[in-house]
């Protein structure tokens, strides 16, 4: 009997601990009571110590782009004229003469960022990103919702996207090949 008390305590020890470290992990971003409204970029999956330097690491800026550059960007991704002049407008808060498009990309956080008529920039869209094999980069929605990938070129401080595949019924389509696929890109930091 003694023997088959130490076993039950054993067993039992086991179980608080296992109980114990997954009730440690409240609270992380792949908890159920995190926020998921508003995902944290520490959520993001960093590179092994190993891992090659992120050649797209930094801060990305457009130049300053008119409705027209934007409006015939939307028309080629695939939207109407229309819809790509409201789009331009509400780049930024409110753009009326210039949009500035502004990507921010660090230990695979993904952050697009609008400035309109140069005023304070809006965090328009948040995603993690990965580097992949083949020398293209996934972004994928923080709830797993939405995964594209894209060819990229980054030549000393200008880059530039192709999209390869899109999320499937991504109703977005327009609006990330106009922000992300239409204009080079320079480095600012």
């Amino acid at each position: 009997m003694r023997v088959r008390g130490s076993w039950k305590t054993l067993w039992i020890a086991m179980v608080v601990s296992v109980l114990a470290s997954a009730c440690s992990s409240e609270g992380t971003a792949s908890s159920p009571s995190s926020n998921a409204s508003q995902p944290s970029p520490t959520a993001a999956v960093s590179p092994s110590p190993t891992a090659q330097p992120d050649p797209l690491a930094g801060t990305w800026e457009t130049g300053p782009l008119s409705q027209d550059d934007i409006v015939s960007a939307y028309v080629a991704a695939g939207g109407s004229e229309r819809e790509g002049k409201a789009f331009f407008a509400q780049l930024g808060g409110g753009a009326t003469a210039s949009a500035v498009i502004t990507i921010k990309l660090a230990a695979g956080s993904f952050a697009e960022f609008e400035t309109g008529d140069a005023g304070v920039p809006v965090k328009g869209d948040e995603k993690t990103y990965e580097m992949l094999a083949d020398g293209s980069i996934r972004l994928t929605e923080w709830d797993g919702s939405c995964v594209e990938t894209w060819a990229y070129q980054a030549p000393g401080d200008r880059l530039t996207f192709r999209m390869l595949d899109r999320c499937a019924g991504d109703l977005k389509t327009p609006y990330g090949s106009t922000l992300y696929a239409s204009f080079p890109f320079t480095r600012v930091s």
